[in-house]
């Protein structure tokens, strides 16, 4: 894998009243794709492409790859009108080329695009109490081109589609908080959305065009906060939200249209605590949450290795996210001018409530690529001079890899480390890095092919043994 990648930004403040901020992001990536393995494969050598079967060539004989190049350019301007009001608007446009050379075709796609968002801010006092209200909207509009060719042995062969989609989306939203005197902050907001995808076959004769509109929906949502004690908050928050299927999920990977889709649909039920105690050195938040989701849409992959979207029924996605830190020396002057301990975890319930597909009922299922428990843990410590070290520890338990849970990726530990030495000089600030992941060398497979076709069921993609890396970052401020 190699990845090149060149940015720019500033922030130039244009008058009293008015900060503007502007960047350039440019990358350019290549990496091999070695495919899918079965359970005997990734077992028996994980370093291994995808090898050949039947008719179809291997990942090396197909010389299956990734070729990206991005350019994204935008900026922002804030501007204070006075001292109740102000306004952020962002405007951005990107280019993406995109090359595919993969097991059953040759994929090409450039996607041009561009967007932007104003948001209205409106703040005041009443009495002892602050209102604060937000509104605005942000909409994104693609031209994308899409062709597929047969791959003969890694090089461009026989035109099989040619693609024309265009994608329009806009959303309009609204916020707004008040906090009273008495600690508590109530919080209540909505959107507005609209989503239109048209995919035109032009190498059809006569050209064909499917135009896709989602209906507008409503997502509301509504949160109150309590300060129990200097510090300590409780809150609970419901909302209601859609997520409009995207250019990709509504075709095959193929090109070819996939299977209707409905938006997903999802209600959110969410209490927690967070704070921090023993004088601002104890950080907690807990969070407790009960998502119930419609038209779930999920990832199939077929004996072709061609992936594909259905929605899924509905399933219920409950969990508890906590993390807690602890500065044992926070000290600006002292030689160990800081080290934390922290530690995240999260446990994830997510099952189908009901879903039957092709004559199989999977309700009561785990959905899968979720893991039920995830452990983040870790130490930093920031010296005078300027040296640091990052240590992180990560748990993740197995996985179910289909719909119908007879196939698991297992649980892995993996530890990395970063340190490194930071440095202002005026206005340049210096961080030079070396770090390490997976330093226990783990076996693990990461990026699994979800729901793939069985037989072969080739699921596993093995991820990076130990490896190491290093960094220099220089940044100067105007």
């Amino acid at each position: 894998m190699r990845r090149d990648v060149a940015s720019w930004e500033t922030q130039l403040k244009a008058s009293e009243k008015q900060s503007i901020h502007a960047y350039i992001l440019y990358s350019d990536l290549y990496y091999q794709t070695p495919g899918g393995l079965t359970l005997a494969e990734y077992l028996a050598n994980p370093r291994q492409a995808r090898p050949p079967s039947g008719t179809s060539p291997g990942a090396v004989q197909a010389q299956a790859a990734i070729f990206q190049k991005n350019f994204t350019a935008g900026f922002s301007s804030t501007y204070h009108f006075d001292e109740h009001w102000q306004n952020t608007t962002a405007v951005y446009g990107a280019y993406t080329d995109f090359i595919n050379p993969g097991i059953r075709v040759y994929e090409v796609r450039q996607e041009p695009h561009f967007g932007g968002r104003t948001v209205f801010q409106y703040k005041t006092q009443l009495g002892e109490n602050t209102l604060q209200v937000n509104a605005g909207a942000e909409a994104q509009k693609g031209f994308f081109e899409t062709r597929d060719y047969a791959n003969k042995l890694g090089v461009q062969d026989t035109l099989q589609t040619d693609d024309r989609i265009g994608n329009w989306q806009y959303i309009l939203f609204a916020q707004a908080d008040l906090r009273l005197d008495a600690g508590w902050t109530i919080t209540a907001g909505a959107s507005f959305n609209r989503n239109t995808v048209t995919l035109t076959r032009t190498s059809m004769i006569p050209p064909v065009t499917n135009d896709i509109h989602f209906a507008n929906k409503l997502a509301p949502r509504i949160s109150i906060l309590k300060k129990i004690v200097p510090g300590v908050s409780l809150y609970v928050s419901a909302a209601r939200g859609f997520s409009t299927p995207t250019a990709q999920e509504l075709q095959k990977t193929n090109g070819v249209l996939g299977p209707p889709l409905l938006p997903e649909d999802g209600t959110d039920y969410e209490v927690g605590a967070r704070g921090n105690l023993i004088q601002g050195k104890l950080f907690f938040d807990v969070n407790a949450f009960f998502f119930r989701l419609s038209n779930t849409i999920v990832q199939r992959i077929d004996s072709n290795g061609v992936g594909y979207s259905i929605n899924a029924g509905r399933t219920d996605q409950h969990g508890i996210e906590s993390t807690v830190s602890y500065y044992l020396v926070d000290d600006p002057s002292g030689f160990f001018r800081n080290v934390r301990l922290w530690v995240s975890h999260t446990w994830n319930d997510f099952h189908y409530r009901d879903f039957s597909t092709g004559g199989h009922d999977y309700s009561g299922n785990r959905l899968p690529s979720v893991p039920p428990q995830t452990v983040v843990a870790g130490g930093d410590i920031l010296l005078k001079p300027g040296f640091y070290t990052n240590i992180t520890f990560t748990y993740a338990d197995r996985i179910a890899l289909n719909d119908g849970n007879t196939a698991y990726a297992g649980s892995y530990n993996l530890l990395s480390a970063r340190v490194g030495y930071k440095k202002t000089f005026g206005k340049w600030k210096l961080d030079i890095y070396a770090a390490g992941d997976n330093l226990f060398n783990t076996r693990y497979s990461l990026g699994n092919d979800i729901n793939a076709a069985a037989p072969p069921a080739r699921y596993y993609n093995a991820a990076p043994t130990v490896n190491y890396f290093g960094g220099v970052s220089v940044n100067y401020a105007l």
